[in-house]
């Protein structure tokens, strides 16, 4: 048996040019019958593994199956990975 949680993905997509770079950042539930009800915090990383960009989206709501753009922004600095933590409210 699984949980909700074991279902949300995150997705951090870099797109830009030799100036700035945008930052997209989505997520998804990819449970078939769990709403997930939580926060989730995003972090981007540059090549030197230092820290480019982190959020935290609090409260965030995904009906089971949905999949949504949490934000855009922007940097100037090369993105290289991310890594993304979340927290289930009950």
């Amino acid at each position: 048996m699984s949980s909700v949680q074991d279902h949300i993905i995150v997705y951090v997509g870099a797109y830009g040019g030799k100036e700035d770079t945008d930052i997209l950042v989505y997520a998804g539930n990819y449970h078939s019958s769990e709403t997930f009800t939580g926060d989730i915090k995003v972090t981007v990383y540059d090549m030197n593994e230092e820290e480019v960009f982190t959020e935290t989206y609090e409260q965030v709501t995904l009906a089971p199956g949905e999949k949504r753009k949490l934000d855009s922004t922007y940097t100037s600095q090369p993105m290289n990975t991310y890594q993304f933590q979340y927290e289930a409210q009950p």
